[in-house]
Order: C-alpha cells, then sequence, then structure tokens
C-alpha cells in the first residue's frame, strides 16, 4: 500500500467516521455515545457488520460508518482510560 492510498484511506474512514457522527446528532441530539461503555460501542460496531452482511441493499443507514465510528468511540475510550 502506497503513501496516497494510505491517505485515501484514512479520509475515508474519518468522513464516514464524521457521517456517523453527524447522523447520530440528529437522531440523538442529547449526544449518549460518550456515556456508552467499550464494550457497548463494539458492540453496536458488531451490529452494524453483521446488519451490513445481511441487508446489504438496505440505504436506509450506512452501517459501515456507523460501524467506524463504534470502533472509533471504544478506542477514544480506552486511549482515555474511561473503563477502568
Amino acid at each position: 500500500m502506497g503513501q496516497d492510498t494510505l491517505h485515501e484511506l484514512i479520509a475515508a474512514a474519518s468522513e464516514g467516521i464524521r457521517q456517523a457522527w453527524k447522523d447520530g446528532q440528529v437522531k440523538y441530539p442529547d449526544n449518549p455515545w460518550q456515556q456508552k461503555s467499550t464494550a457497548e460501542h463494539l458492540n453496536h460496531a458488531k451490529n452494524h457488520l453483521v446488519e451490513f452482511g445481511f441487508l446489504y441493499g438496505d440505504k436506509s443507514e450506512n452501517h459501515l460508518s456507523h460501524a467506524l465510528f463504534r470502533i472509533a468511540a471504544a478506542f477514544w475510550r480506552t486511549e482515555h482510560g474511561l473503563d477502568k
């Protein structure tokens, strides 16, 4: 993987995370994702991946971007020691 491809991958993932966060702000304006544990985020990520696999034609929600957001949120919580 070349450096340009890595930058494109990071940009695509960042855009997906941003869009999922934006979707969440509309659906959950009280911003509850910060109160979810790492385990809860990983469970939600798993559910989105399963939904993406089984509902590939479902365009009601971008399940891959929502899974990315949940994984990023779990990573953020562990980086900040929030589940100790």
